[in-house]
């Protein structure tokens, strides 16, 4: 167990639930996994969680399974016993049958959609990362990222392009000024997360 020390309200658990969360189990939140071994924030620590084998063979289709972002109750032997009802739920869709879309994170308050204002930028990519947000049932943010490298008039150029395409907050970072994400801390105080989307890297 890595110690970390964490309120469960810094993750994002309702305060009013965590008493009797905590009577059921050890109440956590995943913040990844890998090859079924899942890790759980709690408020002593990190713990390596995995699922009983029972329920192993009984999920269909991936949005069933734990997923980073989800609030659980596991115990003192690593197992995850519950999953808690989700708020929302970021997936990648399977044209044939819902039960096998993948899910790929759970619970967040806002989706970043991160475009660099470079060749990356194409408004048909950001449409489709902004419809994926927006299906999940969070609040959208788009993230223009690398301005310090464009000209002011390009940079113009391409939020005037994304201010058109949409409508969702748009923030402008810049690695020569480090007030610019002021506004994406501002945004994750008070135990709020998000999940990032964009291109590779």
């Amino acid at each position: 167990m890595k110690e970390i020390m964490i309120q469960l309200t810094d993750l994002g658990f309702d305060p009013q639930t965590i008493e009797a969360l905590t009577a059921k189990g050890i109440p956590g939140r995943i913040s990844r996994e890998s090859h079924g071994l899942f890790t759980v924030l709690t408020e002593s620590g990190e713990i390596n969680c995995h699922l009983p084998g029972k329920d192993l063979g009984t999920l269909t289709g991936t949005s069933q399974y734990p997923l980073t972002g989800d609030f659980v109750i596991t115990d003192e032997a690593g197992l995850i016993r519950e999953i808690l009802p989700r708020q929302n739920l970021v997936t990648r869709g399977d044209l044939f049958s819902a039960a096998l879309s993948e899910g790929l994170v759970a619970n967040c308050d806002y989706i970043f959609v991160v475009i660099s204002l470079n060749q990356d930028f194409h408004l048909r990519k950001i449409r489709r990362f902004l419809i994926t947000a927006s299906s999940s049932g969070a609040q959208p943010v788009l993230i223009l990222t690398k301005a310090d490298l464009n000209s002011p008039s390009e940079n113009d150029a391409f939020l005037t392009q994304a201010q058109e395409l949409t409508n969702v907050p748009i923030i402008v970072t810049r690695m020569d000024q480090s007030a610019s994400i002021q506004p994406i801390l501002t945004l994750l105080s008070g135990g709020k997360t998000a999940a990032l989307l964009g291109a590779s890297g």
